[in-house]
């Protein structure tokens, strides 16, 4: 019998969306990753004017002029801070989701273990600034962690410790 960590798990509907949700969060976060690596040596200023104006949004508007304030405080070094925090994140999603999509036992208990020991940093996230997406992902990762701990506590045990003895494997002399 194969060891539990290469043992494939049931796939539902509900793990197949988990895995995707999982690969998008790592598609943003290698996207974001790629961004700050890219700013690093630019004058963001000019750059979050250069994006206002090619997506047609007034410079002057105000919400153009806060990021603009508060990019002036952002060093390379955050910068690149920023870039290589999202890269490991992205490449622990990443694996999550992949190996959900694949069926996979492991990823299940994985998924369990790091997106629970995140909710608190989300529920902090909250509190600092309440928005919908915000919100909207910790609901997503709540059911997950909640659902995945149900199947998790449910599945079957497969271990010779709880073998039946008509299923042990016979001894041979």
């Amino acid at each position: 019998m194969a060891a539990m960590g290469s043992k494939s798990a049931d796939r539902s509907v509900a793990i197949i969306l988990i895995g995707v949700f999982k690969l998008l969060k790592a598609l943003l976060l290698v996207c974001v990753s790629i961004t700050a690596f890219h700013l690093v040596n630019k004058d963001l200023g000019d750059t979050i004017e250069r994006w206002a104006r090619e997506l047609r949004v007034d410079p002057g508007n105000h919400f153009v002029q806060s990021a603009i304030s508060h990019a002036l405080n952002v060093s390379p070094r955050k910068l690149e801070l920023v870039g290589a925090v999202a890269l490991i994140y992205a490449g622990m999603f990443g694996t999550e989701g992949v190996g959900l999509l694949l069926g996979k036992r492991w990823a299940e208990y994985m998924t369990v273990i790091t997106t629970a020991g995140l909710l608190p940093l989300e529920i902090f996230e909250i509190v600092k600034k309440t928005n919908g997406v915000k919100i909207a992902t910790l609901i997503i990762n709540v059911a997950a962690v909640v659902y995945l701990v149900i199947r998790l506590w449910n599945a079957p045990k497969h271990t010779q410790a709880n073998a039946r003895p008509e299923e042990a494997p016979k001894q041979t002399a």
